[in-house]
């Protein structure tokens, strides 16, 4: 598999911005390299339209990957099964790239760790700190320290509940 770095998730958000229509999430260890961090590799895009993606759409997303070089299954839409659970995911967007007919989304901090917690294995722990290192959003640190009190006291795993403890002693 190639290497996705920030210079391919850009040409892809420029090139997509352009061809495709409606409102984009970039999602999952696709994020870190947007806001500059490199600390490990990605070999997909995550990516989710916000309003459901028809399967033309789909195809589009993996031929627009295919003209930069990437092969199809770059394509990753599995963030869509937790994304499309959080009611109130739409408030917790940010704007990458506005091009002429379609937008591309990050989420927030609330809603990167929100995403990430369910699963929380050892390289979403390590995404999440440093999601919270560059994260300028303190003003939702209560609600994020919520969810990750509920996740704690949830969950079964000793080991996971180990790296919610890890990730909560991170936060500032």
């Amino acid at each position: 598999m190639k290497i996705v770095n920030k210079q391919a998730l850009l040409e892809f958000l420029k090139l997509a911005s352009n061809k495709l229509n409606g409102d984009w999430i970039v999602l999952g260890g696709s994020v870190l390299p947007l806001m500059g961090i490199e600390s490990r590799v990605t070999t997909d895009i995550d990516v989710v339209k916000i309003n459901n993606s028809t399967q033309a759409e789909t195809l589009e997303l993996m031929e627009l990957t295919e003209k930069l070089g990437f092969p199809i299954e770059t394509i990753n839409q599995a963030s869509a099964y937790f994304l499309f659970k959080i009611a109130d995911f739409k408030k917790h967007l940010v704007l990458l790239q506005r091009g002429t007919n379609a937008s591309f989304y990050r989420p927030d901090l609330y809603l990167f760790l929100q995403l990430k917690l369910p699963r929380l294995s050892e390289s979403d722990f390590h995404d999440c700190v440093e999601m919270i290192k560059i994260s300028k959003e303190e003003s939702k640190l209560e609600g994020i320290m919520k969810i990750i009190q509920a996740a704690i006291k949830n969950e079964r795993s000793s080991a996971k509940r180990a790296r919610l403890k890890r990730l909560k002693a991170h936060l500032p």
